[in-house]
Formats: structure tokens, sequence, C-alpha cells
């Protein structure tokens, strides 16, 4: 019995990625479904070891703060419908750290669903710029919607890109041939050129600064990395310089914002955000929150656009919503999470292991850099994609992890 449960929740952790083509909703139940059954099988296994683990203890700690605070929210069912929630994260993390990812087999069939999802996005992508490359359609919004309701193909893309990239270059490393390198390459550059189709600057940046992590911990591949760089700068100027419209999105309307931050529609939520928490500076104005706060009149000298959902930094939204203690124990959390990888032994690892690791390592910072705009930290899409990353890399560093299946034979590479 303990085996179908964990063969369910094996197979709702792959379809994950698959899950948010159809809808966040879908790919959320699977993620509180998992957390459910990981709760149902350590309980009817009288384990409670795993509770012990220091990123989950704070976790647990950081949440039932955020619990007592509801109360001192300015809406505090507002505030009580989302910090409930925050919870599944944390469980569904612990689940694939301690149960669902724990041997490499497991870890290889996410990344393969991972994959297969990535490139169904891809194809629709490129199908839906064809006629704006063309010229045969003109819109005001670049960014593409892909099998989406919303413009998020770059988004999605990036925020699985490390992980899936790290595992194809330990398939490339295993064969140990030109080709397959060249082949990950190729497959490298395809991804950044969608990336960058859709539109979405941010998750362009955030792609970039994955590859150049990729290539700080595993200085093998950077020179295919530069020529995957090389080959991607060229088809950039390529297509923006073919299409007028892409050059103004993508180039000169991001210059122009970063000349004018201040006064930027990122600018303006920013100095709200700011605003706000120095009004609740302990324990902020509640989650989800600042959508309350902001539209009060006194922070409409911010500018016009200064009152949106959310402030649109992760960091800001803690600290806006989560006031300074808030904030400071997501860092601390952050701070428990990266430990394992920071005491791991890379070179100790397997060539594959080493190399799955370090994707889940870039792909969690590029995730949590502190110098980008990005979605809810809360919100199922956002908070999703950042549990399953963190997920990821916890289950892939945890040193007691294992690189054989249940019943001792060496799992599949790739």
């Amino acid at each position: 019995m303990s085996i179908s449960r964990l063969s369910a929740a094996r197979a709702l952790t792959y379809s994950i990625p698959l899950l948010f083509l159809v809808g966040r909703m879908p790919a959320d139940l699977a993620v509180i479904v998992t957390g459910i059954l990981f709760l149902i099988d350590r309980a009817l296994a009288r384990d409670w070891s795993w509770v012990s683990t220091p990123w989950l203890m704070f976790g647990l700690m950081l949440w039932t703060w955020l619990m007592a605070m509801t109360p001192l929210s300015i809406d505090p069912m507002n505030s009580l419908d989302r910090t409930l929630g925050w919870g599944r994260y944390l469980l569904f993390a612990a689940a694939l750290q301690h149960w669902v990812l724990t041997m490499r087999h497991a870890r290889v069939k996410l990344l393969w669903s991972t994959a297969s999802a990535m490139s169904i996005v891809i194809l629709v992508a490129f199908y839906e710029f064809l006629p704006r490359f063309a010229g045969h359609e003109i819109v005001d919004e670049m960014r593409l919607m892909g099998p989406f309701s919303d413009p998020v193909v770059g988004t999605y893309l990036q925020k699985l890109a490390c992980p899936v990239i790290g595992g194809m270059l330990g398939w490339a490393f295993t064969r140990g041939d030109a080709r397959s390198f060249g082949l990950v390459g190729g497959a490298v550059a395809i991804l950044g050129v969608a990336i960058f189709l859709s539109g979405e600057r941010m998750p362009t940046l955030l792609f970039v600064f994955g590859l150049v992590l990729f290539g700080f911990f595993l200085p093998e591949v950077r020179r295919l990395l530069w020529i995957v760089s090389l080959g991607l700068v060229i088809l950039v100027l390529g297509v923006a310089l073919f299409n007028e419209t892409m050059m103004t999105w993508m180039f000169n309307r991001s210059f122009a914002q970063i000349m004018n931050l201040g006064n930027s529609d990122y600018g303006q939520i920013w100095r709200t955000s700011l605003a706000i928490w120095l009004d609740h500076p302990l324990s902020g104005v509640g989650l989800r929150n600042y959508r309350v706060a902001c539209a009060d009149a006194a922070y409409d000298l911010y500018g016009p656009n200064h009152c949106q959902l959310h402030p649109h930094n992760i960091y800001l939204e803690w600290l806006v919503e989560g006031g300074i203690i808030g904030l400071t124990g997501f860092l601390i959390l952050l701070g428990l999470v990266f430990r394992p990888a920071a005491k791991t032994s890379f070179a100790a690892l397997s060539t594959f292991d080493r190399c799955l690791a370090i994707g889940a390592l870039a792909g969690v910072i590029t995730f949590v850099w502190p110098l980008a705009s990005s979605q809810s930290a809360f919100s199922n899409w956002n908070g999703v994609l950042l549990w399953l990353a963190i997920g990821w890399l916890v289950a892939v560093t945890d040193p007691r992890s294992a690189s054989t299946d249940p019943v001792g034979r060496p799992s599949l590479q790739c």
C-alpha cells in the first residue's frame, strides 16, 4: 500500500509541469495531494524524523508566526486564506526531499516530464510568433500567450530551464562525445530563443544569468556556453533588426524604463511598497494585503500605477506583507535551503548527479535573485514553481539521497 501511495505521489509530481498547460489549479491540486499522501504515509509508518529537517523546522516556525500575525492584518480574512495555503508548499517540498525524489530514477523521470512540457510550450510559442515575424500580424502586446491564459511563456520556460539544462549536460558528460554536447548546445540555444521571442524581458535576463551560473559551477562547459551565447546574440539581433516592434519592445522600451526607473511602473510600485512597510515595519500589512493597503489615497503621490496586486519583487512582498520579521525569516529559510548545497562536495557526486545538483541550485538562485521583478511568491502559479524548484534542490543535495532504485539496480542516467 505504501508503494501505491508513493507511485501516485510520483505520478502527480511528474505531471505538474504538464498540468500547468491546462491551468494553474490542476498543478496546485497535484501539490496538495502529494503533500497529503506524504503525510498519510509517514503517519502510518509512525515516522516523524523528517520534521527535524532544519529548513522545514524553521519554515514551520515562520508559518506559525505568519498565522499568529494574521489577526493584525489590514484585512484578516484575506490574509488568512493566503497564510493557511502557504503551508502546502512546505509539505510538498518536504515530500520531494524525503519521499518522492529520493531515488535517481525518480529525478530522471521528473526531468523527462519537465522537458516534454517545455517542448510543447516552445513549439506553440514558435507557431504563435511566426505571423508576427513575417509582418502579417500587428499587436500592441508583444508577449506570447502560448498554451496559457496569460502571457507567461518566457516565465514558465525560464523557471524550469536550469534543472533540465543540468540533466542534459549530465547526459552529455555521460556519453562523452562532441555530438552529444552539440545537441545540448542546440537545445539550450532553442530554449533561449523561445524565451526571448516570448517578449518577456526579465526571464530573458535570468536565463542568461542561469547560463553564467553554469559556467561558474561547471568550468568544463564554459566554452560550450560561450558558443551558445554568441549564437543567441546573433539570432536575437537578427530577429530584432527584422522586426521593428520586437526591437522597440525588448530594447528601446527596456532602456527607457531603466533610465527612468523611479517613475516607471515598477518604480512606482516599489516606492509604494517601501512607504507602506515604513507605516507597518514590524509585522507588515498581512499576506495578500498589499493590494488593500496601496488603495489608500495617502499613497497616490507615488504615481497612477502604484497600486497593483503585489509588489512585483519577492523580497519587497515579504517586507511589506510580513514586515521586517517576515523578511528576516524568509532570508533565514533560504539560507537553510541552500545550506545542504553549500556543504555538498559536488566533486564526490557522480557526473550526472553533479550536473543535476548544479542545475537545481542554479534554478533556485535565478528564482530568488533579488535584482528582478517577479510574480507573487504566494500565488499558486509562482508558488508551485518556486517550491518545485526548492524541493528539487533539497532532494538532490540531501546526503541520504540514493543513486540507485529501490531494489539496488543502478538507475538509468538519462
